[in-house]
């Protein structure tokens, strides 16, 4: 028992310290006391508490209406799609806050919010069919996908707080058959982290890795079963020295994760994420229900061990205005 905490704790210090991150530097840069934060909660029964959360509801919607500061959002309601309307969440920076936490929640969207300055953006445990779509987060961890199956990140910006540090999206705990697709990953100590026998049927395209100090970081043996392309097209990683002969778009060597993983299909320039939409399924638009209502039930959703069946289960369709690449 001894041996494994030991290596539990060495590992954790290997994988902070190659994200460029300690807690002392999250301490350091925030050396005052940090201002309360105020604690919101969607009910098991879909109200907002405090009532007073600048939070509005319109059925199972509820959109932000002034940006919210020194605040978390901890939501134990299912079938609900949260839209920040464009608008801050904002926290003190300190310890472990998280902007939005979810815990055993299925059938969530999570739109439009621009996520900043908490130790984790978003948490999710245990969660299924959550839709992280269109937000724009600069957090020291941004998100994390704990025990999680049947998810997407879709066409969000993620970007570390601090140059160098941090990471954009961990894996975890078995979390498996979730799509990260078409995100912009930036200027963090590891864009994407893989860690204890997680990295089951996740794939990943047409994502941007921009600056970032490592592109991805955890055990080979812990990704068995990940893809990092589509089946034609893979991610933009800024430091490919590939080229493309033919034109088409597609670098003709590799990129090169690590010893054990690749992106067959490089893309050779940064691909649109403006250009990905979600089509939300029926229970994401029941605006009419009556705000006294509990949270509305949605349809069983049978998932299996296939990406793509557990995004026609979530509901959703995901495809392209265009089909381009930015120039």
């Amino acid at each position: 028992m001894k041996r494994k905490v030991t290596g539990a704790f060495f590992v954790m210090a290997l994988l902070l310290s190659t994200m460029g991150l300690t807690l002392f530097s999250l301490a350091e840069a925030n050396p005052l006391p940090a201002p309360p934060i105020l604690q919101i909660y969607i009910g098991s029964d879909g109200t907002v508490d405090p009532s007073t959360a600048p939070i509005r509801r319109t059925g199972n919607i509820y959109t932000f209406t002034s940006d919210l500061t020194n605040s978390s959002i901890e939501v134990q309601c299912d079938n609900i799609v949260i839209d920040g309307a464009g608008l801050t969440l904002q926290g003190n920076g300190h310890m472990w806050n998280t902007g939005i936490t979810l815990t055993n929640r299925s059938n969530v969207i999570i739109r439009n919010i621009d996520i900043r300055n908490y130790v984790w953006s978003i948490s999710l445990t245990s969660s299924s069919n959550i839709i992280i779509y269109h937000n724009n987060m600069l957090t020291g961890w941004n998100i994390i996908l704990d025990s999680s199956v049947g998810n997407q990140i879709v066409g969000n910006n993620i970007t570390g707080q601090d140059t160098g540090s941090g990471y954009c999206v961990h894996i975890e705990n078995g979390a498996s058959n979730n799509l990260i697709m078409g995100n912009n990953f930036s200027d963090a100590g590891a864009a994407v982290t893989i860690y204890r026998s997680s990295g089951k049927n996740n794939t990943f395209y047409h994502n941007n890795f921009f600056n970032n100090y490592n592109n991805v970081v955890g055990w080979v043996d812990d990704d068995k079963g990940n893809s990092w392309d589509n089946g034609t097209e893979g991610n933009f990683w800024s430091n490919y020295e590939g080229v493309d002969a033919n034109g088409d778009g597609i670098g003709d060597t590799p990129y090169i994760i690590d010893d054990g993983r690749k992106d067959p299909y490089p893309l050779m320039a940064p691909f649109d994420i403006a250009s990905v939409t979600v089509e939300v399924p029926k229970w994401a638009n029941i605006s009419d229900l009556a705000e006294t209502e509990s949270c509305p039930a949605a349809l069983a959703v049978v998932t299996t061990g296939t990406v793509a069946t557990a995004t026609v289960g979530v509901g959703l369709l995901v495809y392209f205005k265009k089909h381009k690449r930015a120039s």
